[in-house]
Formats: structure tokens, C-alpha cells, sequence
């Protein structure tokens, strides 16, 4: 015959968290999608309006002050263009200038921007980079101390040259690093540099500097040695104090001893020199499937060219997309500005613009915290839901089920409203309860039944024990009644007739008691009792069979201890339960010697409820304890006339009807007698 493997089956709490959590995972990857991708495309549209007017806003930084193109101090043209590209060309272009932006917290996003400068012979003037510009006074000025009220020109540092590549010998490294380091520059009020000038860029060979700090300190110096105010000085410039030779310059660096030519040197003093900030070229840039180095590389190799072939407009460089934007833009400027009715002139400057970021990119990072704190969010929401759903469904069927596997036992938790608050699992528990009670009256009728089967199979062979049992137990008092009879009859001893009619009453009573107790014997043995079943206290019903024993016990001095272990709820027919525990009692109670102790117990464990009295009183054989519990048996002949021999059986025979087991055995002092139900 085939075999079939049994499907190891997952439990319903974990197939419904696995569920759920896969359904919440698939709700919060949805919309996380939806909500990246219309932050992506907010700043996209952002950027992409902010930076065609990117140009627009070098153009007007480079020519606020106008008058750009007079010659009218040396290096001012490269100041302003320098000025242009200070903060507008670093890496992670800030885009607050834009109000657009501040939905984004105004943060500095991954982006790179390019800027190049050309002049109309398509020279490169300027472009991104790092660069310290500045107006400078020449040395006679700064020897006449005017150098507050007057400059010579302007000039800068170019530090992105790379004929220096030893790090020890290139002033632009140390210069760099000491920024980075210690931004002295924040208080830097004059440097003195000398070095070979090239139109407005000096190379340095060496420099020297003051901080706003040493010139105030060496000011109140002078004052509190001379007793003046400094400031009613003629000296009180810094040219005047470094003339006084109060002044100690910081050098930064002297590669002098290193410069062959020294005639052509010269020495300038910067006024407050501004330092762009630090320009870093970023990463590589893709565009119509070739590579670049940067963006400042795409705009080198592709800017100028593409903007003179597309007459100043370069559509065909630009790139839109949410994973990349990338958008160039050109002005030409010239130097007249009133060419309207003139031909056009050629420009004397060419800016170029690039800028590139990744709008998706910059979304994903911008929305990391709502990822998380969403995602925390979806996993208490599954952790809750699972467990309401645990406490108000899968428990309820759990707790039935094993219920039902363990033999539908009762279940008081299924009776509390508050097992679940849902209408099902609720109306499942309440119809569990009702179909126990049905099965507990069935099981009862069932034992009923059992009782009466068991009855029908021994009655034939019991019946002939019983007869000839009940003639034994009869003959006695039937022949003291006829006997005496006969001689109130004979009229013999008539002194003692009223004695002679006492022991007939009281053989009657025996007889009557003893027909009475084997019809209830016999009902009990056919199952044709039935049994009304209510909960009540077993320790309860014991104290009060007990008590209707007290005058027996006073008679006989006998000690009762008792050993109840709580109140030992039962379900069960109260009545005849006291009928057996009676029964037992009354037997204790007659075969205890004067003066001896009886206890009694009542106890619950393992599920079983249990009753037990001990007497005081000779131990029982093996064959005794074997035959305790049938009919009419007594352990000594001597013990006729103190019983019928119907108690023990009556009880067992009430007890197994319940369900449960008699027992009997012997003890250290005596004999213990009980029984147990569940």
C-alpha cells in the first residue's frame, strides 16, 4: 500500500506575519518609489530652472561695479573676474541662491559646476580653481603709510599651477595646507610678498604676513609705554608701526636663496587678500558615450568649440534626465556697450557655465531618514497587527484545538469576554463550551451505560452468589425471629417476653435495613441511576459528614485530625457523594479502637481530586484487602451484628459511577480507605 508523507504544515501566526510583512514590505518599497521619484523630479525642475541663470549670475557678480574694461588700475579686470568665480564654482554647487531650494533644507548637494573665461583671441583667462586674490599697494606707497586710502592694482596667487611638483619646495602646497590647517586667513590683515609679477598674477618667492590680533596687541603695546593714544599718532598705520620696527612678521615661506634672477623681483603689500575657497574637480562625467575626466574637463574639450558652431547656443551639449542632469550655458560680453547701431563687435570676454548633478541621487539621500523612520514605522505596524491578530484569533483556535487533543477538557479561559475582542473566534468559544457540556452529559449517560453493560454480563453469574449470599445473610435473623416467635407462641418465659420482642424489632430493622441497602446496591451495580452533576466543595461536604459523627466519636474517645489541602472543586451527584464518604467515615469510625485517632484528607493534584480517612486498627491480609469490596464480606465473623456488609461496596459502586477508582491499603498504625475522581 502507498504510503503518503505527511506536509509539515507552517503554524497560521507565522504564515500571517510572513504575509503581512511580505505585503507592507511590497506597500512600503511602492511608495517610497512614488515619493523618490517626485523628489527627484521636484528638484530637477528646480535645478533646471535654477541653473539656466547660472550664467546670469556670474555675469552680474563679475559686473556689479561696472566699468569693467577701463584700464583704470592695473588687475582689475582679473579681480572681478576671480570675484565671479569665488563660491560659484566649488564642488556641491550651493543652490540657495534660488528660493526654490529650500524645500531641501538649503543643504549643499553632490553636484559639479564649471566656469571658463576666454578672451576674444580664445585664450583661457580664468577658470575654476583656487585662487587668493587681493589689491596691493607697491613699496612706496606702503612707505608712505597711505596704504589705507590708496592702491596700486589688483592681484592674485594662482595656486592650481603645476610647474611645482615638490611638495617642500612649492609655496602653493604649504600655503594650502596651512589654511586647511589653521585658517590664519579669516584674521589675515596684510601680506607681503615678493615675487616676479606676470600682468595681475605674481608667482612668490617668499611672504610674509600680519594678523589683525598682532597689529591691535603691539598698538596697545606702544600706547601703554608711551602714554598716548595710539590713534593720535601719525604711526598709527601698519606701515607706521612696521617703520617704528614694532612689527614681527609671520614668515610663511623664503625660497629666495633658490631664485636666479633677482632683478626682476619686486615686493608688494596685499590688503585683506580673499582666498577662494577650495575647488575639488569631482568625478568622472559621461556624455554621448564618451568619457571625461570632470565636467571642467567636458567643458575644456567640448565648450568652446560647441558654442561659436552653434552661434553663442549650445543645445546639443545639454543632458536631462532624472539619474543626470548636465546644463552648459555662454554669454559673450563686450567691452562697448552701446554697439546698437553699429556691426557687432567682437567680444572681449567669453564665459562658459557647466553644471551636472544627479537629481535622483541627491532624492535618495535627501529621503534616507524617511526610509528609516517609515520603515521602523511598517515593521511595529506588522509587529502590532500580528500580535492583535494572535491575541483575538490564532490563541483562541490554539486553546480550543489543544483542547479538543487533550480529550475536550474544560476550558475556563474560553469563558471570558475578553478572550477576543472579534465576533468569530468569541462565538467559537462559546459554542466549544456548549458542545463540552453535551459531551460531559454524554460521557456520564456513557458511563451509565458502561455500568449497566458490565452489569448485564456478570448479573447471571452473580446472580446465584447473590441469592445464596442473601439466604446466608437472612437465615440468621429470620431463624432468631421464628424461634422467638415460637416461644411467645409456647407462651414460654413469659418474664421475658418483653425482651423476647425486642431482639424480633430489632432483627426486623436489620433485615429491613439490609433489603433497603442491597436494592440500592443493585440499582447502582444495573446503572440505573443517574447522576445530577453540580460543582461544589469535596473539603465542604467532608466537614459535614463529619460532623454528624461527633456523638459517636465522644462515645468512643476517639482523636479526628483533618488535612484539607483547599476547597478541592469537584462536578459531581453531591448527594451520593456524601452517601459514600459517609459510608467510609462510618466504618472508621466502628472498627477504630476506644481511644484511638482517625485523619482525614482531602486533596487535588495531577487533575485528580482525592478523599482518604486512616483509623487506628489490625492491618489487613493480602486476602483481605483483596475482598474488601465485595458483597457482604467482613473480615471477622465476630463483626456479624455491627453491619451489613453493603458500605464499602455501595461506596465503591457510587464512586466508579462518578468516573473514579476506590483503593484501600494498609498503614504504619491501622488501614487507610479513599478514593479519587476527576
Amino acid at each position: 500500500m502507498k504510503k503518503f508523507k505527511t506536509k509539515k504544515r507552517r503554524r497560521s501566526i507565522n504564515a500571517i506575519t510572513m504575509w503581512i510583512s511580505g505585503f507592507t514590505v511590497v506597500i512600503w518599497a511602492i511608495s517610497m518609489f512614488c515619493i523618490t521619484i517626485a523628489a527627484a523630479q521636484s528638484f530637477y525642475s528646480m535645478l533646471l530652472s535654477s541653473s539656466e541663470q547660472f550664467d546670469q549670475q556670474m555675469y552680474w557678480v563679475m559686473t556689479r561695479f561696472g566699468g569693467i574694461f577701463e584700464d583704470s588700475m592695473p588687475g582689475f579686470k582679473d579681480y572681478y573676474i576671480l570675484e565671479a568665480l569665488r563660491g560659484r564654482s566649488g564642488w556641491g554647487f550651493n543652490p540657495k541662491f534660488s528660493n526654490s531650494f529650500n524645500v531641501f533644507r538649503g543643504e549643499n548637494y553632490v553636484s559639479q559646476t564649471a566656469i571658463m573665461f576666454y578672451d576674444g583671441d580664445r585664450n583661457i583667462l580664468h577658470e575654476s580653481g583656487d585662487y587668493v586674490y587681493f589689491g596691493y599697494v607697491n613699496e612706496d606707497i606702503w612707505d608712505m603709510g597711505d596704504e589705507e586710502r590708496s592702491l596700486s592694482g589688483y592681484a592674485y596667487f594662482d595656486l592650481n599651477d603645476p610647474v611645482h611638483d615638490d611638495a617642500q619646495y612649492n609655496p602653493y602646497g604649504i600655503f594650502r595646507s596651512s589654511y586647511s590647517e589653521n585658517g590664519f586667513m579669516h584674521d589675515m590683515r596684510v601680506i607681503r610678498i615678493t615675487g616676479f609679477m606676470e600682468g595681475a598674477m605674481i608667482n612668490p618667492v617668499k611672504m610674509c604676513y600680519l594678523t589683525e590680533g598682532l597689529y591691535r596687541n603691539t598698538a596697545a603695546r606702544m600706547e601703554a609705554a608711551a602714554g598716548y593714544r595710539f590713534e593720535d599718532s601719525q604711526d598709527y598705520t601698519l606701515s607706521g608701526l612696521d617703520r617704528s620696527g614694532q612689527l614681527e612678521w609671520q614668515t610663511m615661506f623664503d625660497y629666495t636663496d633658490r631664485t636666479d634672477n633677482k632683478d626682476d623681483i619686486v615686493t608688494i603689500y596685499a590688503i585683506r587678500p580673499i582666498y577662494m575657497s577650495i575647488y575639488e574637480a569631482g568625478g568622472s562625467v559621461e556624455y554621448n558615450e564618451a568619457q571625461f575626466d570632470n565636467l571642467h574637463d567636458l567643458l575644456r574639450r567640448k565648450g568652446y568649440e560647441t558654442y561659436f558652431e552653434h552661434n553663442n547656443w549650445m543645445p546639443n551639449i545639454n543632458k536631462y534626465s532624472l539619474s543626470e542632469i548636465i546644463i552648459f550655458s555662454g554669454r559673450a560680453i563686450y567691452g562697448d556697450r552701446d554697439f546698437m547701431s553699429e556691426p557687432m563687435p567682437e567680444p572681449e570676454l567669453i564665459m562658459l557655465t557647466a553644471i551636472w548633478s544627479r537629481p535622483l541621487s541627491i532624492a535618495i539621500s535627501e529621503l534616507r531618514n524617511v526610509y528609516i523612520v517609515t520603515f521602523i514605522i511598517a515593521a511595529l505596524s506588522v509587529l502590532i497587527l500580528r500580535r492583535v491578530i494572535k491575541r483575538n484569533m490564532t490563541e483562541p483556535v490554539e486553546i480550543i484545538n489543544d483542547g479538543i487533543s487533550t480529550g475536550w477538557v474544560n476550558i475556563a479561559a474560553l469563558r471570558d469576554d475578553d478572550i477576543s475582542a472579534w465576533r468569530e473566534p468569541f462565538e467559537l468559544g462559546e459554542h466549544y463550551a456548549k458542545t463540552l457540556d453535551v459531551l460531559r452529559m454524554n460521557k456520564n449517560e456513557l458511563t451509565r451505560l458502561n455500568t449497566a453493560l458490565d452489569y448485564a454480563k456478570a448479573a447471571e453469574e452473580n446472580r446465584r452468589q447473590m441469592v445464596s449470599n442473601i439466604a446466608h445473610e437472612l437465615k440468621t435473623p429470620l431463624a432468631i425471629i421464628h424461634s422467638y416467635s415460637e416461644g411467645l407462641k409456647e407462651r414460654i418465659a413469659e418474664e421475658k417476653r418483653e425482651q423476647y420482642l425486642d431482639v424480633i424489632l430489632v432483627e426486623s430493622e436489620r433485615m429491613d435495613t439490609m433489603v433497603l441497602e442491597m436494592l440500592d446496591l443493585s440499582r447502582l451495580e444495573a446503572g440505573k441511576v443517574k447522576l445530577s452533576r453540580d460543582d461544589f466543595s469535596l473539603t465542604e461536604l467532608v466537614r459535614n459528614v463529619l460532623g454528624k459523627f461527633d456523638m459517636a466519636v465522644k462515645e468512643k474517645d476517639l482523636q479526628i485530625t483533618y488535612d484539607f489541602t483547599g476547597d478541592c472543586i469537584i462536578s459531581a451527584d453531591e448527594a451520593r457523594m456524601s452517601q459514600a464518604i459517609s459510608n467510609f467515615a462510618a466504618n472508621a469510625v466502628k472498627y477504630t479502637p476506644r481511644g484511638g485517632s482517625i485523619s482525614v484528607k482531602t486533596y487535588t493534584q495531577r487533575g485528580e481530586t482525592g478523599f482518604s480517612v486512616k483509623n487506628d486498627s489490625e492491618p489487613f491480609t493480602q486476602e483481605q484487602l483483596f475482598k474488601i469490596w465485595d458483597t457482604f464480606y467482613r473480615t471477622d465473623d465476630s463483626r456479624t451484628d455491627k453491619g451489613t456488609g453493603l458500605g464499602l461496596p455501595i461506596a465503591k459502586s457510587i464512586i466508579e459511577l462518578h468516573g473514579g477508582e476506590c483503593f484501600v491499603k494498609n498503614t504504619t498504625a491501622g488501614v487507610e480507605f479513599g478514593f479519587t475522581v476527576r
